[in-house]
């Protein structure tokens, strides 16, 4: 297959799908689907920009097969069309960074890779205390961003909002063990330090993981009651 003839003259916003076969032979090989997706003018600019960047530190030069394939993305997956339309798999894939973004925030935030040479037991201990404070986190991060979007339609940065409330762990783990300490009072400053410093700084154009995961649902929904 030449993917660089596959993919010329496809129109803006362009999607086409190929079936296509991962294997050298008839045992191994398995059946997929090839989505092609023609990018954007300024999404290519950007493409380009860092392919340019990493070849220069890398001290190499850019194919002119990689240059042909900068204004596509190529995904293949194996999910049937009925289940994964084609059209919504580029808006899938790009809710991929939540997950790295929770990666970045238990780490630089909660330094959970950080250990010193200790015995299992004390491990064992960093490691569950450490958990327990993300989880605690998560729960406070997932039910303020609900409450700040349904009061304001507005989206919070869960980056920011991580180190807001890291900033009162202590405070959360005195109510632990007294119960005299208000827990509203805490509550109150940690929402009006988000509202003020922690709040998403919106790109022109961009969605947001909520507005994503909508659209996929009337696009998925939208697409069964056609076909049904």
């Amino acid at each position: 297959m030449d993917l660089v003839t596959e993919c010329e003259n496809l129109s803006k916003d362009e999607v086409k799908e190929l079936e296509v076969y991962i294997g050298q032979d008839n045992k191994t090989k398995v059946e997929t689907r090839m989505i092609i997706y023609k990018l954007p003018d300024d999404i290519t600019a950007k493409k380009k920009l860092s392919q340019e960047k990493t070849a220069s530190k890398k001290g190499t030069n850019i194919s002119e097969k990689s240059k042909s394939l900068n204004n596509v993305n190529i995904y293949i997956t194996n999910v049937d069309s009925n289940v994964l339309p084609k059209e919504v798999i580029y808006l899938i894939y790009s809710l991929r960074w939540q997950i790295e973004l929770m990666f970045k925030i238990w780490k630089s935030i909660f330094n959970i890779d950080k250990v010193k040479k200790v015995k299992n037991e004390r491990l064992l201990c960093h490691l569950y205390g450490t958990l327990i404070s993300i989880l605690l986190s998560t729960k406070l991060v997932s039910s303020i961003k609900n409450c700040i979007y349904e009061e304001t339609t507005q989206e919070i940065s869960e980056h920011k909002s991580f180190k807001i409330i890291f900033m009162f762990l202590k405070d959360l783990g005195r109510l632990l063990l007294n119960t005299s300490v208000d827990i509203k009072l805490i509550l109150k400053k940690i929402i009006n330090m988000i509202f003020k410093n922690g709040m998403k700084s919106t790109k022109k154009g961009g969605k947001s993981p909520r507005e994503i995961l909508k659209l996929i649902k009337e696009k998925t929904v939208f697409d069964f009651l056609e076909t049904s």
